[in-house]
Protein backbone atom coordinates (compact mmCIF):
# COMPACT_ATOMS: atom_id res chain seq x y z
CA UNK A 1 0.00 0.00 0.00
CA UNK A 2 2.67 2.41 0.65
CA UNK A 3 4.33 1.84 -2.90
CA UNK A 4 0.55 3.48 -4.11
CA UNK A 5 0.00 6.28 -1.67
CA UNK A 6 2.14 8.00 -3.86
CA UNK A 7 0.46 8.02 -7.11
CA UNK A 8 -2.56 8.63 -5.01
CA UNK A 9 -1.60 11.56 -3.58
CA UNK A 10 -0.20 12.48 -7.35
CA UNK A 11 -3.21 11.87 -9.00
CA UNK A 12 -5.46 13.57 -6.25
CA UNK A 13 -2.97 16.71 -6.53
CA UNK A 14 -3.25 16.66 -10.62
CA UNK A 15 -6.95 16.34 -9.83
CA UNK A 16 -7.65 19.47 -7.63
CA UNK A 17 -5.30 21.53 -9.71
CA UNK A 18 -6.83 20.65 -12.91
CA UNK A 19 -10.42 21.47 -10.85
CA UNK A 20 -9.06 24.30 -9.73
CA UNK A 21 -7.87 26.14 -13.00
CA UNK A 22 -10.56 24.79 -15.18
CA UNK A 23 -13.25 25.22 -13.32
CA UNK A 24 -14.65 28.67 -13.81
CA UNK A 25 -17.52 30.59 -12.36
CA UNK A 26 -20.30 30.84 -14.17
CA UNK A 27 -20.67 35.03 -14.81
CA UNK A 28 -23.70 36.53 -13.24
CA UNK A 29 -26.16 38.02 -16.11
CA UNK A 30 -27.52 41.50 -15.26
CA UNK A 31 -31.27 41.15 -15.38
CA UNK A 32 -32.66 43.31 -17.73
CA UNK A 33 -36.57 43.27 -16.74
CA UNK A 34 -37.93 46.32 -16.40
CA UNK A 35 -40.66 46.24 -13.46
CA UNK A 36 -40.92 48.85 -11.67
CA UNK A 37 -42.41 47.60 -8.56
CA UNK A 38 -41.22 49.40 -5.38
CA UNK A 39 -40.18 45.89 -3.63
CA UNK A 40 -37.59 44.58 -6.50
CA UNK A 41 -34.06 44.89 -6.52
CA UNK A 42 -33.47 44.72 -9.57
CA UNK A 43 -31.61 47.13 -11.80
CA UNK A 44 -34.84 48.41 -13.10
CA UNK A 45 -36.46 48.18 -10.00
CA UNK A 46 -38.00 50.74 -7.63
CA UNK A 47 -36.45 49.28 -4.55
CA UNK A 48 -33.84 52.35 -3.66
CA UNK A 49 -35.48 55.14 -5.70
CA UNK A 50 -38.73 54.30 -2.65
CA UNK A 51 -36.86 54.26 0.01
CA UNK A 52 -34.85 56.82 -0.62
CA UNK A 53 -37.66 59.62 -1.48
CA UNK A 54 -38.56 60.16 2.11
CA UNK A 55 -34.47 60.78 3.16
CA UNK A 56 -34.71 63.66 0.01
CA UNK A 57 -38.05 64.84 1.02
CA UNK A 58 -38.14 64.81 4.60
CA UNK A 59 -41.47 67.09 5.39
CA UNK A 60 -43.37 65.27 2.46
CA UNK A 61 -45.82 62.79 2.47
CA UNK A 62 -44.27 60.22 0.44
CA UNK A 63 -46.82 57.42 -1.46
CA UNK A 64 -48.08 55.53 -4.78
CA UNK A 65 -50.74 55.01 -6.23
CA UNK A 66 -51.28 52.93 -9.34
CA UNK A 67 -54.53 54.83 -10.98
CA UNK A 68 -54.10 57.08 -13.58
CA UNK A 69 -53.42 60.66 -12.90
CA UNK A 70 -56.79 61.60 -13.28
CA UNK A 71 -57.99 59.41 -10.85
CA UNK A 72 -56.00 60.37 -8.09
CA UNK A 73 -57.53 62.11 -5.05
CA UNK A 74 -54.36 63.24 -3.37
CA UNK A 75 -52.50 65.89 -5.24
CA UNK A 76 -54.22 68.69 -7.27
CA UNK A 77 -53.15 71.55 -9.19
CA UNK A 78 -54.19 74.27 -6.94
CA UNK A 79 -52.07 72.95 -3.85
CA UNK A 80 -48.74 74.10 -3.60
CA UNK A 81 -45.60 72.50 -2.55
CA UNK A 82 -46.25 68.98 -3.78
CA UNK A 83 -43.85 67.27 -6.49
CA UNK A 84 -45.05 64.09 -8.65
CA UNK A 85 -42.81 61.67 -10.18
CA UNK A 86 -44.31 59.32 -12.56
CA UNK A 87 -42.35 56.09 -13.21
CA UNK A 88 -43.66 53.67 -16.23
CA UNK A 89 -42.14 51.93 -19.25
CA UNK A 90 -44.59 54.40 -21.43
CA UNK A 91 -45.68 57.58 -21.18
CA UNK A 92 -47.55 59.42 -23.38
CA UNK A 93 -48.73 62.62 -22.47
CA UNK A 94 -51.46 64.71 -22.93
CA UNK A 95 -52.53 68.50 -22.21
CA UNK A 96 -55.64 67.49 -19.70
Amino acid sequence: MKKYFIYIMLGVTVLLLAIMLFGKKREREMDERITLRIKDKTPYGMYVAYALLPKIFPNALVGHDKNSPGNWDSVTAEESNQAVFLMAKDFDAEEY
